[in-house]
Formats: structure tokens, C-alpha cells, sequence
């Protein structure tokens, strides 16, 4: 696990991070109830967090996997898992977390 203060895509790895409810990882620079990316802020500073969590860090061939194209030939970017904190506290490794897809149908997320 863990967490930066600098907008950077890897993150040093610490001994535990706070999760506070609709906001995220205290003291990260991804943190808040509203956009934080810096091309994104320019773009719509009131838009919601929507942020991928913690994908799985530099390794070849994986940007290849995240573009593609549809049968119209359209391209189509895929993204690491996203989510919310609905119940803040602390976590360290080896900590026990519980995933749950919201209800209903699931969709794609829109490029964000």
C-alpha cells in the first residue's frame, strides 16, 4: 500500500494509510471529493473523484492492454478498477478489506 503527496503514478510503499470516507487516501495528492488530476482540474475542477485504485504498477506490454478497438473500429480505452471509500479507518498490509460492486446493472465508466 500507498500513498504520495506529489502527483506521480507510482507510490511509495508505507506501513499503512488512513482511508477517509468519500475522499480517499489521506495524504495522497489523488485524494478528495472532487477531481485532483491536473489535467483534469483545468477541465472541470467540480467533477466527482473518479480514480483508479492502486493498478498493478509498471510492467511491460500493459498500456497495450488498456487501448484497443471495438468491432466499428472505434478505440476504446479500459481502465483499472475504481472506487470509493464508504467507510473510513486505517489499513496496513495484511488487513482484511471488503470489496462490493454497487447494485444494479454494471456499466462501463465514460473516459473521465
Amino acid at each position: 500500500m500507498g500513498r504520495d503527496g506529489r502527483h506521480r503514478f507510482s507510490k511509495p510503499v508505507t506501513a499503512g494509510i488512513r482511508l477517509i470516507e468519500g475522499f480517499g487516501v489521506e495524504g495522497d495528492a489523488h485524494a478528495g471529493a472532487t477531481v485532483q488530476h491536473r489535467y483534469l482540474v483545468v477541465k472541470d475542477p467540480t467533477a466527482a473523484n473518479l480514480t483508479q485504485v492502486q493498478i498493478t504498477g509498471h510492467q511491460e506490454g500493459l498500456m497495450r492492454r488498456l487501448i484497443g478497438t471495438d468491432a466499428a473500429g472505434q478505440v476504446v480505452r479500459k481502465a483499472g478498477p475504481m472506487g470509493i471509500v464508504v467507510r473510513g479507518g486505517t489499513v496496513t498490509p495484511g488487513d482484511a478489506i471488503r470489496v462490493e460492486l454497487p447494485a444494479g446493472e454494471q456499466l462501463p465508466l465514460g473516459v473521465v
